[in-house]
């Protein structure tokens, strides 16, 4: 799934390549309960902000596919 943050855009090449491997190591090895680690990991990562913002969305769309109706406030 490819990055859809515009403000992803403006990160040097280095930054998005790191970004993507995080985010496609989170979709190979998703399961329910996995991001709460994730977003401990990243606390003191400069890339936090975004990752987290494509993770969040990631983990949702693995969850509404396994038929939890949660929403972003969950």
């Amino acid at each position: 799934m490819p990055v859809t943050n515009l403000q992803l855009r403006d990160l040097p090449e280095a930054h998005r390549r790191q970004l993507e491997a995080w985010l496609d190591e989170f979709e190979r090895s998703w399961y329910d309960g996995l991001l709460p680690g994730y977003l401990e990991v990243l606390r003191d990562n400069p890339l936090r902000q975004p990752l987290t913002l494509e993770l969040v969305k990631r983990d949702l769309l693995h969850q509404w596919t396994t038929g939890k109706p949660l929403t972003v406030e969950d």
